[in-house]
């Protein structure tokens, strides 16, 4: 019986491990985004149909 329950704490626990590991690799993936403070807007009808335009100047 305490064989038992050693597996199964040995399993939760890698399984913790490894969903920690996970997720601090998918936060090393986050892209880097910096807004810039450029941004021209324009508003364009086309069809009828009012639409605003963002330039991005990098």
């Amino acid at each position: 019986m305490l064989d038992h329950f050693l597996f199964i704490l040995v399993g939760v626990l890698s399984g913790l491990a490894s969903l920690a590991l996970f997720l601090w690799f998918l936060t090393k993936l986050r892209p880097k985004i910096i807004i810039s403070d450029n941004i021209a807007y324009d508003d364009v009808e086309i069809e009828g149909t009012k639409n605003i335009v963002s330039v991005l100047k990098l």
